[in-house]
């Protein structure tokens, strides 16, 4: 990634199309002709990438170690802010919402900044999601939270839980919605960030289907709809790329092993194993938990690779080998 203090020493562009350096002199998501300026989705794309590196350095690749689960909440907290304030401000025509009839281009631009929108959302989210996880979670929240005597940081983990699913069933829902089945093109990023965002995506939704089964409470129809959808859409990638290949055979096995798909299954297995794979599950990119007082160490040896591999996937056409 290029440096803070370079990538700011380098002021944004302005939103003004080529054919209007001339006689344009402030910039305008709408132009002088009143079409759409084009620039505009390059200039809102450069800022979310602003806010989306604050998500990578302080979250996953500088993580402050001594720094509690409160500090590192408001660290989310205010990162989120930033991603709210960043998706108000989107001119009416980049977002996806909008009824006004647009060109594939704009159409495109309006979706492709949705999605990384979503998936810089579910980065934020994970790590407080797995913290949520790692204390005993389930997806109704009540275990965790007592309104007399919990803090305001345990009341957090659950809702931002529940947000992280909700914004990986809708990044999961326009790829089914927009991605072609017959050729995997369609108004989206390039297939080989869709490939990451999805595979991300349906991670979350795995560990909400989990977290339901674990309980046996009554399941969501829609992070299993999510599921299966998110399953298509890797699948119609598969025509374009090995990784996509690998992520759907990746899910597959999780979910037959984790007896999502037959509930009685799930309960009849012994516990102790079940725990064993819950935790290597949750060692996936978790630097959040990691020296928590009071949260058990566990191995990060059986899983860490797959979170990986979607990454490693892109960058290289051979087989990927678990970590040893």
């Amino acid at each position: 990634m290029i440096p803070k203090w370079l990538f700011n020493s380098v002021p944004l562009p302005s939103m003004i199309d080529d054919e209007f350096f001339e006689t344009q002199d402030i910039g305008s998501p709408i132009r002088p002709d009143g079409q759409p300026c084009i620039m505009a989705g390059a200039v809102k794309a450069m800022e979310l990438y602003q806010i989306l590196d604050e998500v990578l350095v302080d979250l996953y690749l500088n993580p402050n170690d001594s720094e509690d689960t409160k500090r590192r909440l408001i660290r989310i907290l205010e990162i989120d802010s930033k991603l709210q304030m960043w998706n108000k401000s989107l001119p009416e025509h980049l977002r996806l919402e909008a009824t006004a009839t647009r060109d594939f281009l704009v159409e495109r631009q309006a979706t492709v900044l949705r999605a990384r929108f979503l998936h810089a959302r579910i980065l934020l989210f994970r790590p407080a999601l797995i913290s949520y996880c790692v204390r005993g979670g389930s997806t109704s929240g009540t275990e965790l939270f007592d309104a007399n005597n919990s803090s305001l940081a345990e009341a957090m983990l659950p809702e931002c839980s529940r947000i992280c699913f909700r914004v990986a069933q809708e990044l999961i829902e326009i790829y089914d919605r927009h991605l072609s089945r017959q050729n995997a093109l369609g108004p989206l990023p390039n297939w080989w960030y869709s490939v990451l965002y999805v595979y991300n995506a349906t991670m979350m939704i795995l560990v909400e289907r989990f977290l339901e089964a674990k309980d046996g409470i009554v399941k969501d129809p829609k992070a299993y709809q999510a599921w299966h959808a998110a399953l298509r859409v890797l699948k119609c990638y598969s025509m374009v790329g090995d990784s996509a290949k690998r992520c759907v055979a990746l899910l597959e096995i999780l979910c037959e092993r984790f007896s999502l798909d037959q509930p009685e299954r799930f309960s009849q297995q012994q516990q102790n194993e079940i725990s064993q794979d819950w935790d290597s599950l949750l060692a996936m990119s978790n630097p959040f938990t990691a020296n928590d007082a009071g949260i058990p160490p566990f191995s990060f040896d059986d899983f860490i690779w797959s979170d990986a591999m979607p990454a490693e996937a892109m960058l290289t056409d051979g087989p990927i080998e678990p970590r040893m």
